[in-house]
């Protein structure tokens, strides 16, 4: 409303009523013969009197203001606000009384009978919906009818509500809401379907909900779960308490508790929580887990468990005692964090396969390997060096192998030019300033073991540590326009800590006949010393590409393109057999005869064991193709590619210093992707020049060319292919009628709708291979059908389908899910059942929240021997 209009209609008011006096818009109050007086500046209102207060209270209204100044009233009609200081009350209808101070807020009704300008009420950070609001500008407190208050996920509805402002002198310095008759819950239903219903409550925004002796209502009906009282903590910062447990369990270790425990918030940037799970017939599990992060520099997890699991052994009075360990820690640094360093990585370490026996799912089952990376990179600035510090780990939790590398130090130095001149603008470039020159070290110390010895001093007897180095020089030159030379010098040594001698050593047994039985029995010997191993070897490659291609301007063909690169590399490297290098050393195998072997006294090397070949001047050889065509789209007018063969290679060697098979055998492998990538093909084949001899019904390979002793090309040993097929069932169906999938219906969607987002998995493979017999033999090493998906029964219900992985050689499925979940809005009940697990699991409860704790039934069953 105009604020002049307003005015006007406020003097012509008290122009009418003859017990006011007007001047200069101040009103003075002489029917009461006190200082009391009512003072409107603009659209605020004033309060002048020893007991009013002291700040101006704005207010505004769509429809109307009315006076009522005989019992000192302002009456708000129509989108009415009133605003003191940091509260803010909105309705369709607030009556201020000037005596007492108060504010009263009701909504107005319709000629339908409907409510409307419902009641909001702000202070502060509170702010809620109710009924009726009763405020006193004051005492700062108020009094609300049928309020509906939020603090993080919990909705509190009073049925009489006392409010107090943290500015109120009666507040301690927090906002109190007292609640009569109220139910609190996570359900943001007008009419929760459940909540904790008391007679009393006591709430202190982003502290803690307090409640009298209460129970649970779900429909409004009072069910016999009840609470002598509770604390229901709401705060939005982080504070310390005691957690307390949220589910039982039971399963083979019997009845147990879990989440019992501890939560810290150490600061800011750190928070810890503090876990355990314990059960009645002893078995117990430790958690500590704790979230750091610093805002632009880094962030990151760890968790550490400890399971002292106790079972009993079916059909006997025995027990298994397992004491498995998991650790893990992820940290990211942030990009912008610094310049030249950068920390982060993951590590996920078990022992005793902790997974496996920790948890009931197929994710975890189908779990084998875990791996862990934690990398240090810093670059020096203004340098071509930088420096790399790195923990690794694998481990297989079916062997229960485990390799573990710590510390991997490296110095890198990238390529550089040195003979390239800095100022290159006076003179053209020369053919050396092409060198370039790189060089890395390392020091790696390793541990393999098994992750049930990992913390034995047996761990320390495995340790295996060294040093090595490597220079290389490569340049890259173009020759008769179209090739390109890459030659390429480089120098290793790897400094290691022992040797090995091997010796044979004669025994005699006897036989359970009592017969003597002499063999040899091979020993070996480690020395401890510094042990320098050298190689060098020199290299070149060639390379080029060549095109081939047919075009049309006119028809449905346009055009087809054969692209081929050839390449050429030659390499050579010394015997180190023999002398200047004597790498190798030999030892008779049998004192029965001569036979004898040679091995390489280097020993314990942490990068694994050596590949030294003998003295060899290799000439290898590829030839990688890829054929497209091009056709003309009506639909689309334009010309459109699509790949043939997207890559296929040719590739072998042939050793000239070799004294037989020089070739070697020819493999040759490619890949294609079929209808917009749903499909992808893998095949290869391996095709070998020599002939064969046929000795004793069995073939020999011969060392003469199949060409010569055959009769034929080559001999084709093996090959696969390998068809995998991954889509959803509107994919699938897309491919036929794309107008099908367009049109889906979600509200009402029909029975091939619902199986729109299934995902599909379809994997076969084929190999085929030359037997020593001269059969070739054709066989399916795989053939497995794997559906995961949801089907949506209704809006509510929903059937989940989980690794129902089928396996057609084995005629059997692998570790099926299946699963029932029906939405109950606020509640949520879900069953699952992993019938090769022997495991199934049934839900009913609350989603997860402040009240999940609450649940009918809460149980975890295991039944059956774990596979």
């Amino acid at each position: 409303m105009n604020k002049t209009f307003l005015l006007l209609i406020i003097q012509l008011f008290l122009l009418k009523a003859n017990a006011q006096v007007i001047q200069d818009t101040v009103i003075k109050d002489s029917l009461q013969g006190n200082r009391d007086s009512l003072v409107i500046s603009g659209d605020k209102l004033f309060l002048v009197s020893p007991d009013s207060i002291d700040v101006p209270v704005d207010y505004t209204a769509d429809d109307k203001v009315q006076f009522d100044y005989v019992n000192k009233v302002i009456h708000l009609y129509g989108n009415a606000t009133i605003k003191y200081k940091t509260m803010d009350i909105r309705a369709d209808y607030i009556r201020i009384e000037m005596n007492t101070n108060l504010a009263i807020a009701s909504p107005l009704t319709d000629s339908t009978g409907k409510k409307t300008g419902i009641p909001e009420f702000k202070d502060g950070d509170q702010s809620f919906k109710a009924q009726k609001i009763s405020y006193n500008f004051k005492s700062r407190k108020g009094a609300i009818e049928d309020v509906v208050t939020r603090e993080g996920d919990l909705y509190v509805h009073g049925e009489q509500t006392k409010f107090i402002s943290k500015q109120s002198k009666d507040s301690n310095g927090d906002d109190v809401i007292y609640n009569k008759n109220a139910i609190i819950t996570s359900c943001n239903a007008e009419h929760p379907h459940y909540g904790i219903h008391s007679n009393k409550q006591k709430v202190i925004p982003n502290k803690l909900v307090i409640v009298g002796p209460s129970n649970v209502e779900i429909g409004g009906v009072p069910t016999p779960l009840w609470l002598p009282f509770g604390f229901f903590p709401i705060s939005k910062n982080a504070r310390a308490g005691i957690l307390f447990p949220k589910e039982y369990q039971y399963d083979d270790r019997g009845f147990g508790l879990a989440g019992i425990g501890y939560y810290w918030p150490v600061s800011d940037h750190l928070d810890l929580k503090f876990l355990v799970d314990v059960f009645f017939k002893g078995s117990f599990r430790i958690n500590v887990t704790g979230n750091y992060k610093t805002r632009y520099k880094y962030s990151g997890n760890f968790e550490l468990n400890f399971d002292n699991r106790i079972q009993e052994v079916p059909n006997t009075y025995d027990r298994s005692v397992n004491r498995p360990i998991r650790l893990r820690w992820s940290h990211t640094q942030d990009a912008g964090a610094h310049p030249y360093r950068s920390f982060g990585g993951s590590i996920n370490i078990e022992t005793n396969s902790f997974s496996k026996l920790t948890y009931f799912n197929p994710t975890q089952a189908l779990q084998n390997v875990l791996t862990s990376n934690f990398n240090y990179n810093y670059s020096f600035p203004n340098s071509a060096f930088t420096f790399a510090a790195s923990l690794s780990h694998t481990q297989n939790n079916i062997s229960h192998s485990l390799s573990l590398t710590f510390p991997d130090l490296s110095l890198q130095m990238r390529s550089i030019t040195p003979f390239k001149s800095k100022n290159r603008a006076v003179q053209t470039e020369r053919w050396y300033d092409r060198i370039s020159v790189s060089y890395n070290a390392e020091w790696r110390n390793s541990i393999n073991t098994t992750d049930t010895t990992l913390f034995t001093r047996k761990t320390l007897d495995t340790m295996r540590y060294g040093f090595k180095h490597h220079a290389d020089v490569n340049a890259s030159f173009k020759f008769l326009k179209y090739f390109n030379f890459n030659p390429n010098i480089n120098y290793n040594e790897e400094l290691t800590f022992y040797s090995q001698e091997q010796t044979l050593k004669d025994t005699t047994l006897k036989d359970t006949m009592g017969k003597d039985s002499v063999f040899g029995l091979l020993q070996t010997r480690y020395n401890r010393g510094l042990y320098s191993f050298r190689t060098f070897g020199a290299s070149a490659g060639i390379n080029t590409q060549i095109f081939g291609q047919i075009l049309s301007s006119k028809g449905w063909f346009r055009g087809i393109r054969h692209q081929i690169t050839p390449s050429v590399s030659f390499n050579f490297s010394p015997d180190y057999h023999k002398s200047p290098f004597n790498y190798y050393k030999s030892v008779y195998t049998s004192t029965r005869d001569s036979i004898k072997k040679e091995y390489l006294i280097f020993a314990k090397s942490p990068f694994g064991e050596p590949s030294v070949s003998s003295e060899n001047f290799n000439i290898g050889f590829s030839i990688a193709n890829r054929i497209e065509m091009k056709y003309y789209s009506k639909k689309d007018t334009v010309a459109k590619k699509i790949p043939i063969i997207e890559s296929f290679t040719f590739s072998g060697n042939y050793n000239v210093l070799a004294d037989s098979f020089k070739l070697s055998v020819i493999s040759g492998s490619g890949s294609n992707r079929l209808f917009k990538g749903i499909t992808t093909l893998y095949y290869g084949l391996s095709l070998d020049p020599y002939g064969r001899d046929l000795v004793n019904d069995r073939e020999v390979r011969s060392k003469s060319f199949a060409i010569k002793n055959n009769k034929r090309l080559v001999y084709v040993t093996n090959s696969f292919l390998n068809i995998n097929t991954s889509l959803t069932i509107g994919q699938l169906i897309g491919l036929f009628d794309n107008e099908v999938v367009k049109k889906k219906d979600l509200t009402k969607p029909s029975l091939q709708e619902l199986f729109y987002d299934f995902n599909i998995q379809h994997i076969i493979n084929f190999r085929h291979e030359r037997l020593v017999t001269g059969k070739d033999t054709f066989m399916r090493t795989l053939h497995n059908l794997t559906v995961n998906g949801s089907i949506p029964l209704t809006a509510k219900w929903k059937i989940n389908i989980t690794n129902i992985s089928y396996n057609f050689d084995q005629k059997g499925f692998q570790y099926p899910t299946l699963g029932l979940e029906r939405d109950l809005h606020c509640w949520l009940m879900k069953f699952d059942w992993s019938p090769q697990l022997g495991y199934y699991s049934f839900f009913l409860g609350v989603k997860p929240g402040s009240l999940e704790f609450i649940r009918l039934p809460n149980n975890q069953t295991y039944s059956g021997a774990r596979r």
